[in-house]
Order: C-alpha cells, then structure tokens, then sequence
C-alpha cells in the first residue's frame, strides 16, 4: 500500500486476498502472497472500513457505502447515514454493520434490507456463517441472527 492504516482483509472461497487501506486503495493477492496488484474501482464515497469476499470482493466505507463487484462492474449503494463499520460474506448472503447498531443484509437477487438490532450502540464488524450471523460492538455487545 502507500503507507496508509489497513482497514480490512479477506480471503474469498479460492484462497485469494484482498486488503483495503484508509487511502482508499484496494489490493489482490492470487499468487500466495508474493504480489498484490491494485484493483480499480469508483463511486465509494468516504474512506474505505472494511473489504469481504467471496467469488468476487466488496469493499464498504464510513459514508455509509457498500459496494459489490460483480460482473466487471462495482455497485455502489449508500446503506445508512452512519458509518459502515464491517461487511461480511457468504455463499448467498451480505452482511454489513454500521454505527448507529443497525445490521444490513443483502441475498442474491434481491436489495439491502436494514434491521435495527438491540445493540444500543455502534458495531464494529460481523461474520456470517451457513445459519447465523453475529454482529460485535461497544462494551462486548453481540447480536446474532439465525436463518434456515
């Protein structure tokens, strides 16, 4: 990177890495490790929170912009008007968390939806599994949703 903090890193399903900075700089790794190379993207508003991958990468940001790659292609959406504070993701399924305690959550084909959790304040990251998710935050506050 250029000498910016690291705000995320991820491994997709294929054991390739992504890693974003607070400079707004996206980078891959495919090669075990021996070489990043930058991936290009545009319409993320704010500096960059957080990166999750699967087949392909996400990045969200603290303007409260996720932004999905797909297809060639990123699709920037604004979620909140709090900070994006962590994203995750599953086969099917997107997480992002945000400051204000609210989790969103995307499946395929379909649109963000916000749920307002019980956190009764900010959540700093989330991480999905086949059934559940977890969301953590302020003075060791979890919230869990489940699915079937």
């Amino acid at each position: 990177g250029g000498g910016s903090s690291v705000a995320g890193v991820t491994l997709d399903n294929d054991g390739v890495g992504y890693v974003c900075d607070t400079a707004g700089t996206l980078l891959k790794r495919s090669d075990g490790g021996r070489t990043f190379t930058e991936i290009e993207f545009d319409g993320v508003e704010g500096t960059l929170t957080d990166v999750a991958a699967t087949a392909t990468p996400a990045v969200s940001s603290d303007a409260g912009v996720a932004a999905r790659y797909d297809s060639g292609t990123w699709t920037p959406e604004r979620l909140s008007d709090a900070a994006l504070t962590g994203l995750a993701a599953g086969e099917s399924r997107w997480l992002a968390c945000d400051a204000d305690g609210a989790v969103f959550e995307w499946t395929d084909g379909s649109v963000w939806e916000r749920t307002t959790t019980p956190a009764g304040g900010p959540l700093y990251s989330t991480g999905l599994g086949a059934h559940r998710a977890v969301a953590v935050g302020d003075g060791g506050t979890i919230v869990e949703g489940r699915w079937s």
